[in-house]
């Protein structure tokens, strides 16, 4: 499969800094993608001979991703081993704002992952803080007090809360420890 880059601004990538990122209508499926960057010469020369294109930038593309396989291995490996798989870095650098799908009223209440009232998209967490964005994670069970329309955002400002949830307090944890 060949892939293209777009065009990307030139301070886009930055040794050492991430970008994060997602992609709609990947062909043929959705998959896992990572965009590499360097400008060592032999790494370069190494990649070219993959055919992964002439650099700096690379594409690795895996078209499926299969996290239903990966859960098994990773309870073995936490019980047997005593490690973790995966594991965070530090503060996070992502999240996943809740979207409203269609025009939502006052007093509907949220469906959360997989419903029938916010879809997700992906932006920096600074982001996501700074503009008081719902968390996809945290929106189920939330309800509006604001009419939300179509393809906007939805914010802790449009949102009741239901009272005494354990999501609520972690992230509040997570904030106050990272920000």
């Amino acid at each position: 499969m060949r892939t293209c880059l777009p065009e990307f601004p030139a301070d886009t990538f930055r040794p050492g800094h991430g970008v994060v990122d997602f992609l709609l209508g990947a062909s043929p499926y959705t998959g896992a993608f990572v965009i590499g960057h360097t400008e060592e010469p032999m790494k370069q020369d190494y990649l070219k001979y993959l055919k992964l294109g002439e650099g700096p930038l690379y594409v690795f593309y895996t078209p499926f991703h299969l996290p239903q396989l990966d859960i098994p291995v990773s309870v073995c490996r936490a019980v047997l081993l005593g490690d973790a798989v995966v594991a965070p870095k530090g503060r996070p650098y992502c999240d996943a704002a809740a979207i409203a799908k269609r025009d939502l009223k006052v007093g509907e209440t949220l469906d959360g992952i997989g419903g029938f009232t916010a879809y997700t998209l992906i932006d920096n967490f600074d982001t996501c803080l700074s503009e008081n964005l719902l968390p996809m994670g945290v929106s189920q069970g939330c309800k509006l007090i604001r009419d939300v329309p179509i393809d906007q955002p939805i914010t802790y400002d449009d949102v009741e809360l239901p009272a005494d949830r354990q999501i609520d307090t972690l992230r509040r944890e997570m904030i106050e420890r990272f920000f």
